[in-house]
């Protein structure tokens, strides 16, 4: 899983977006992003967490830190991945608080049983599902009553005109460079949710708010030649 090392390079430690406020550098966004999972889901000391589809565990170690003592359970596919993060979490003295381990996302409650979790929380991995009523009603199995579950998702918007087919080129394209088995809607996620038994009680399009996710992604001339050819070799030698 070479990739992992390619994001860690641009992205650090937590594979995902956010969006920036005025002033705030972008490790600052990552943690107030990962804080808002504290919040919404609750979580404090002692409650036992689980992160779906994980990466190399930044979001897991940063909500053991700032939950002030929750137990946080990763799991990812990747062995790559799962090495990495536990000797992360082993420099950090996290050993505790936080364990990376391998597990499919599609087979919790197999994996985990039946009511175990106080929170769970995935952050922009649940869109690599085939399905998303299908991954949330794993989630649902394995929190206890009353649990809370917190994701961010890729959506598109209703801004999207599948008959368009500069739009349908561009969602293809991301679908196919991010290993996406397709493109949910805005509304998809709330739907799958309450499908599977969620009473949804937030639902917000924060792409909206800030200075935009993909501004870290805007590059000179040569940074993205640099970046392509890099993408290019790493493909080939895989």
């Amino acid at each position: 899983f070479p990739g992992s090392d390619f994001y860690e390079y641009g992205w650090g430690e937590s594979f995902h977006f956010c969006h920036q406020n005025k002033g705030e550098t972008f490790k600052d966004a990552i943690v107030r992003h990962e804080k808002r999972i504290v919040d919404d889901c609750l979580i404090t000391k002692g409650m036992k967490v689980l992160d779906v589809g994980c990466g190399v565990g930044g979001p897991a170690r940063n909500v053991a830190r700032l939950s002030g003592g929750a137990h946080v359970t990763g799991i990812t596919i990747s062995p790559y991945q799962i090495k990495h993060a536990n000797e992360y979490i082993k420099r950090d003295g996290l050993e505790s608080q936080c364990e990376v381990i391998m597990g499919d996302f599609m087979k919790l409650a197999e994996r985990f049983g039946e009511n175990v979790f106080d929170a769970v929380y995935a952050i922009e991995a649940t869109c690599h599902a085939p399905s998303l009523e299908a991954v949330y009603e794993q989630i649902y199995k394995v929190l206890k009553p009353g649990g809370r579950f917190a994701s961010y998702e890729w959506v598109t918007t209703d801004e999207y005109d599948n008959d368009n087919a500069q739009h349908r080129e561009i969602i293809h394209e991301i679908c196919r460079g991010n290993g996406l088995p397709l493109a949910n809607h805005l509304e998809d996620p709330v739907n799958a949710a309450e499908k599977v038994g969620f009473k949804v009680v937030i639902n917000e399009d924060i792409a909206l708010t800030g200075i935009p996710w993909y501004q870290k992604m805007k590059m000179s001339k040569f940074t993205y030649l640099f970046t392509h050819c890099t993408c290019w070799i790493t493909e080939l030698l895989r």
